[in-house]
């Protein structure tokens, strides 16, 4: 049984954001290194979200038989093609940058939240895990508490794909500054 094209480029348009949302590169720059999505996983993206709304053109016009579903079906894809759009605007603007001295976070739309950390200001840094939601929709989210030697604390999150990537240069960055890590994660 052959499936027809337009189901496959369905499949395909669905699957390809989690096939190029994890790809990190590292760049240095006078000592520095910064964490980003990679410009060909972005080009991707934006390229399989353009090709998901143009596809909707093609979608059948009739309304009876195996066609009664079609307008779900163009406005399905037009959605997949907005959402892989937004998805790449907030991979764009999402970065770590880390040097001897810190390390700042970009996330959220246009690099909404900035986290600026210097590990000569910071007094010590507990690693802490929160979980939130009902039943199986539970998801547990790590974090960074960056306690300044003022007493002050910054929670940054340690979930994004760039900060994944950056944590072990921000981990010996901390241990070169001296800086205590408290892990407070509950074994399981």
């Amino acid at each position: 049984m052959c499936v027809n094209w337009r189901r496959r480029f369905l499949r395909v348009a669905l699957i390809a954001p989690l096939l190029v949302a994890g790809c990190i590169e590292r760049t240095l720059h006078d000592g520095a290194a910064t964490y980003r999505f990679s410009s060909w996983a972005m080009a991707g993206l934006i390229s399989a979200g353009l090709l998901s709304i143009f596809a909707a053109r093609f979608v059948p016009t009739r309304t009876d038989g195996w066609y009664r579903f079609t307008r779900k079906v163009r406005w399905g894809l037009i959605s997949v093609g907005v959402v892989a759009m937004i998805l790449t605007v907030v991979m764009y603007s999402n970065g770590v940058l880390v040097s001897s001295e810190g390390f700042t976070e970009r996330v959220g739309f246009f690099g909404e939240k900035v986290h600026r950390v210097k590990f000569n200001d910071l007094q010590r840094v507990e690693f802490v895990a929160e979980t939130s939601g009902i039943g199986r929709s539970r998801t547990t989210n790590y974090y960074f508490v960056c306690f300044g030697k003022n007493g002050t604390p910054d929670k940054v999150p340690v979930s994004g794909s760039c900060m994944q990537a950056a944590l072990p240069e921000i981990v010996q960055g901390l241990k070169a500054a001296h800086v205590p890590i408290i892990d407070k994660v509950p074994a399981e």
